[in-house]
């Protein structure tokens, strides 16, 4: 910016706009580009008498009233307005068509109460504008940046899980390949139909295999698990041979498997140091385990039926499908180590997060939980008591006999009787380590439930099966490698 003495031609020439009424700005837009605003707005005092200076003041104020469209007004606001008075009443149409017009041509407060409102307030047009909504603006260069942006970052990151999960299926149809066929145990089974047919269901949900936890109360490992599963498997035949067999007839046994089976490894950031199996040794060791329990019971049951859903920890990440999850790999490597025991049967959902399925004309809901919030840490009793008085209305119609909600997630084993509906929470094979007693302060039920279903009566018998006891248990079976 120059900073020396005006000449005489610049006098000449500031003359001129100031005859013209141009502003300030104006002038040094026009005339002079090399000169601050300050020194023009300082020369033109000293070049003028008081009352020419007052005259080009209305001058330029004149200009700028003509190129702003005219605000239509009352009288009674044209009077307050010739009074130099602002407005503090209701705002009229009118008035607001000129606030979404500023905000659309991304004017500031103070500009639009210069340009469209000067007979309001700078603060009175602020806080109207805070409050009008422009849907129809258009957008700016910054929120077409952001949008680009977050397009790219999605993009990029499925891209990323897409190469992983390409790899991750190349992987498993490596290992089906080595899967094992559990050989097939060919047993007696109940057959006294005179007595009242009963058909026991087992709920088996959030095992969390490959889960590590160590501490007085709350160990758990791999060989923990194995334990606990060949307990459970000896607990549910020998209730069903030594005691029910008395009463009923079971020909086929229900197995509900609710999500969670296998830990995962990137569900939070620190969960590497909490596993001592990898995600694959998790599927296919644990599913190898899982078979083998099967079909011991196969030996007493003429039919087993797997009735499956998927849960939070089998999930492949916020960018993926959320079909795609592990949980769905393990169901079917367990299908895959039975194929040859025609008495076992499996329905794995692969889209839905829930199942709906009849047991002698009861209808059972079956899913894994995660959905559920309103409870804060623990388990959300509200929440859950919400989301089923919502599905026995959505479903009414497709389901009129659904009595009967199943779930797991939040490791707390339990029955609620709610308005002629009963909801069964279902426990866990994992011990809950730090995280259960230190952030949620809620201790894990370690059980399963074994319960029965008659035609007449639904729910008869109920069995919780503490596994919490179980560490080392005499059997011949050991936790072998079946991935090399």
């Amino acid at each position: 910016m120059i900073k020396a003495l005006w000449t005489e031609k610049e006098i000449q020439t500031l003359k001129k706009g100031i005859e013209k009424g141009l502003a300030f700005t104006e002038i040094k837009e026009t005339y002079f580009p090399l000169r601050s605003n300050t020194a023009i707005e300082n020369k033109i005092p000293d070049m003028l008498t008081i009352a020419e200076l007052t005259k080009y003041r209305e001058h330029v104020l004149a200009n700028k009233i003509a190129k702003v469209p005219p605000v239509k007004v009352n009288k009674e606001t044209l009077k307050k307005m010739e009074n130099k008075q602002f407005i503090t009443g209701p705002w009229t149409e009118e008035e607001i068509d000129m606030l979404v017009k500023g905000k659309q041509e991304g004017l500031s407060s103070r500009e639009v109460q210069s340009l469209y409102l000067n007979h309001r307030t700078v603060d009175s047009v602020s806080c109207k504008m805070s409050k009008v909504e422009v849907t129809d603006r258009a957008p700016s260069a910054k929120d077409k940046y952001m949008e680009n942006s977050l397009v790219k970052f999605k993009q990029k990151q499925a891209e990323k899980l897409e190469e992983k999960w390409e790899l991750f299926l190349a992987a498993m149809k490596e290992c089906m390949a080595k899967v094992k066929d559990v050989p097939c145990l060919v047993g007696k089974y109940n057959k006294d139909e005179k007595k009242s047919k009963e058909v026991p269901v087992l709920m088996l949900t959030d095992l969390h295999i490959g889960e590590k936890h160590e501490g007085e109360g709350e160990e758990y490992n791999k060989e923990i698990f194995q334990n606990r599963m060949a307990y459970l498997t000896s607990k549910v035949l020998s209730i069903s041979k030594n005691i029910l067999s008395k009463a009923y007839y079971m020909p086929e046994l229900k197995i509900f498997m609710l999500g969670d089976m296998i830990t995962g490894e990137c569900i939070f950031p620190t969960q590497s140091f909490q596993i001592d199996l990898n995600l694959t040794q998790q599927i296919f060791q644990g599913a190898k385990i899982v078979s083998e329990n099967i079909n011991q019971l196969s030996k007493y049951f003429k039919k087993i039926t797997v009735i499956s859903v998927g849960g939070n920890h089998g999930r492949l990440g916020a960018f993926n499908d959320p079909k795609n999850s592990y949980d769905y790999f393990f169901y079917k490597a367990v299908e895959a180590a039975l194929q040859n025991n025609r008495r076992v049967e499996f329905q794995i959902e692969e889209n839905d997060f829930k199942q709906i399925i009849d047991i002698e004309g009861h209808q059972f809901m079956l899913f894994h939980g995660d959905g559920i919030k309103g409870g804060g840490n623990g388990t959300p009793l509200y929440g859950i008591i919400r989301a089923v008085s919502n599905w026995t209305s959505m479903y009414i119609e497709k389901y009129p006999k659904l009595k009967y909600f199943c779930l797991g997630h939040f490791h707390t084993a339990a029955q609620i009787n709610w308005n002629l509906r009963k909801i069964i929470l279902g426990g866990t094979f994992n011990s809950g380590g730090q995280f259960s007693s230190k952030e949620i302060k809620t201790a894990s039920s370690i059980s399963q439930w074994f319960f029965g279903v008659s035609k007449s009566r639904g729910i008869t018998w109920s069995y919780e099966l503490g596994l919490d006891k179980i560490k080392e248990i005499d059997s011949k079976q050991k936790f072998s490698d079946i991935v090399d």
